[in-house]
């Protein structure tokens, strides 16, 4: 299908990590996330998808 994203799969974990920090900021809680990983790895596609959730 055109223009349609890719079904982003995997990194649960870190998902879940970040929609936690996000949740704390959110009460409050200062929160630092780091994102690090060799190039191409999915660093930008995994902040991609955990902004789409916490945009909500």
């Amino acid at each position: 299908m055109r223009g349609s994203q890719p079904t982003f799969v995997g990194r649960a974990h870190e998902l879940a990590q970040i929609h936690a920090a996000a949740g704390s900021a959110a009460g409050g809680q200062a929160q630092f996330v780091l994102v690090e990983g060799l190039p191409g790895v999915g660093k930008t596609s995994l902040l991609d998808e955990a902004l789409k959730h916490c945009a909500d």
